[in-house]
């Protein structure tokens, strides 16, 4: 893998980002179709610095596809399912949920805490990959963020290159 450019420092969501959870709803407002929640939090996350300027990268590999509840927590502050990444579910209707800024940026950290746990030995995080999915039974639904991380071992490039 090679990178031309870097990406910058902290990115975190501000006061108007407000998310529905999937679906490409786009922000609680009906605007900003087809983005949403998931794409926004993966957005995100490689804004913050996961790829080194003009660099290449050897031995890539990705994650598994982490799903809630492989990465559960003692807590949730926001009433959803008791996991790192975002999980809700209910019996019908259907309640399509709104991530205020505070939780996109609790889901933001977490994808970071994720790629830590999964990282291997000797590389660095490279990508983030955050999507959502939806699952429905007889009388239930559940919604859900899954995640996928890159990770590869970097080899820095001089820039402008040099010749050999």
């Amino acid at each position: 893998m090679i990178s031309t450019k870097s990406n910058s420092g902290l990115f975190d969501f501000g006061p108007d980002d407000y998310w529905m959870w999937g679906f490409e709803q786009g922000k609680c407002d009906g605007t900003m179709k087809p983005w949403d929640a998931s794409s926004k939090l993966a957005q995100h996350a490689n804004m913050d610095g996961a790829i080194l300027p003009i660099s290449c990268y050897t031995s890539v590999e990705k994650s598994p596809y982490i799903a809630p509840w492989d990465v559960p927590t003692t807590e949730n502050p926001f009433g959803y399912g008791e996991y790192l990444l975002f999980e809700k579910s209910g019996l019908f209707p259907e309640v399509h949920q709104c991530l205020s800024p505070d939780a996109m940026n609790y889901y933001l950290d977490n994808l970071k805490t994720i790629a830590n746990m999964y990282k291997p030995v000797g590389k660095q995080t490279i990508k983030y990959y955050c999507h959502w999915d939806i699952a429905v039974g007889e009388d239930y639904w559940m919604h859900i963020h899954f995640a996928q991380i890159t990770y590869g071992v970097p080899i820095l490039v001089s820039d402008p290159p040099e010749d050999l």
